[in-house]
């Protein structure tokens, strides 16, 4: 980064010296700095991000770049939420909004039960299989511009796959293609050992072979289960088909657009100062294989399917693209949000979907992680809950989440 730094300077200093080459002189210093906010590395498949990294520089770029959204604080419902979280014992952040307004928002706890460090309305946590609906969303863009379908066969993609011509790109999005689930089938996978030492290159390698040699576990199209391989692979295609990284992807294509600058891939924020920590080993959670490692810190294990860093800010203004259409069109996120799975638990792309009212919904859960995202578009309504506390978790994120949704949506 400083030898760009460097040679933006250089061509600066050649400009001002040349009239000839104002054209030069002109180089956009605020683009550079966006790409300094999407941060290293550029490739994220061929390099590693070390465990000692901290982004304290990055932090600064983002805070002065990130524009807070109007506030229209509620006090009556300000005051509940706040009470609600401390009595429910929740450790985490609760945002809500309507039409690009914040009517509440209320923070709780520490960034670790090891730490007295306070819970900020802007610390990052880890949104856990909420990712999945970004992952849906870059499938969703490069349809609308024509690169692929959803009716493309994953022949395309994985020309080598026995199974390639009999799944369908939707079948992955709609959680409907067969494919074994490689974290929760840990007995098989773990002999395939994904480690925390492992560069993420070598760790997707080995998730990828894995998955793409199992039989499947019903005729594609033919049933629902909820699978992260599923998607996974569709942040395969992604790279596949644009040509980019998935994280370089989902920065130029949605964060940067959307200003969402404290938003970025696990591999990247993992040891952030301002991300709050799980505290727990996978090895302690209940039924969990001790060999198999669940941690956002095991690089390349979860990118497409849960592999991203956020902040209550910037879900809110990802929840209100859907509303928007900014980058997403109308039919787009019509699309995504369709019940592809009547029969079961209503999945579209990466959403889940309430019809009566149009809401789009997901939760997740990676260690003691929890998240909840919630928006219905036509009213402008979002909400945002996420804890790394597993005392919040034991409250279930779910009931707690409907709760105060119930009680601010009116």
């Amino acid at each position: 980064m400083k030898r760009l730094l460097s040679a933006v300077i250089s061509i600066l200093l050649i400009a001002s010296l040349a009239l000839s080459l104002v054209s030069c002189g002109e180089t956009d210093v605020t683009e550079y700095e966006a790409d300094d906010v999407a941060a290293i590395p550029t490739d994220i498949i061929a390099v590693t991000t070390s465990p000692q990294k901290n982004d304290s520089t990055l932090s600064k770029v983002r805070k002065t770049t990130t524009s807070k959204m109007k506030r229209n604080i509620n006090s009556v419902l300000q005051s509940w939420l706040e009470k609600k979280l401390k009595a429910d014992n929740f450790n985490g952040i609760v945002r809500v909004s309507k039409k690009g307004k914040v009517i509440c928002e209320a923070v709780n706890g520490t960034i670790s039960t090891k730490s007295e460090k306070k819970i900020q309305k802007d610390t990052m946590f880890a949104i856990a299989s909420c990712s999945k609906q970004f992952t849906a969303a870059a499938i969703m863009l490069l349809k609308q511009e024509g690169k692929l379908s959803v009716n493309d066969k994953l022949s395309r993609f994985f020309p080598k796959y026995k199974y390639g011509d009999k799944i369908t790109v939707k079948n992955l999005l709609t959680m409907r293609s067969g494919i074994l689930d490689f974290l929760n089938e840990q007995g098989s996978f773990k002999k395939y050992n994904t480690k925390k030492t492992a560069s993420e290159k070598k760790n997707r390698q080995i998730t990828r072979k894995w998955i793409l040699s199992q039989d499947l576990k019903f005729t594609p199209g033919g049933m629902y289960d909820y699978n992260n391989s599923n998607y996974f692979l569709l942040a395969e295609i992604v790279e596949k088909v644009s040509g980019e990284s998935f994280a370089d992807f989902m920065r130029e294509r949605f964060f940067e657009p959307l200003g969402m600058y404290d938003t970025d891939v696990n591999e990247e924020l993992a040891y952030s100062d301002r991300l709050a920590v799980s505290d727990v080993d996978p090895a302690d959670l209940p039924g969990v294989d001790k060999n198999q490692p669940l941690t956002i810190r095991v690089r390349g294990l979860n990118v497409g399917n849960g592999g991203l860093v956020s902040t209550a800010e910037d879900i809110d203004k990802w929840l209100t693209s859907f509303r928007t259409n900014k980058i997403l069109t109308k039919q787009s996120v019509k699309e995504m949000s369709t019940d592809h799975n009547k029969d079961w638990e209503h999945y579209g792309y990466g959403v889940k979907t309430i019809k009566k009212d149009g809401a789009i919904w997901h939760v997740g859960a990676l260690d003691y992680y929890g998240s909840f995202t919630y928006t219905i578009p036509s009213k402008g309504y979002n909400f945002f809950a996420v804890t790394n506390d597993k005392k919040a978790m034991n409250t279930d994120i779910y009931t707690f989440s409907f709760g105060i949704i119930n009680k601010t949506k009116k």
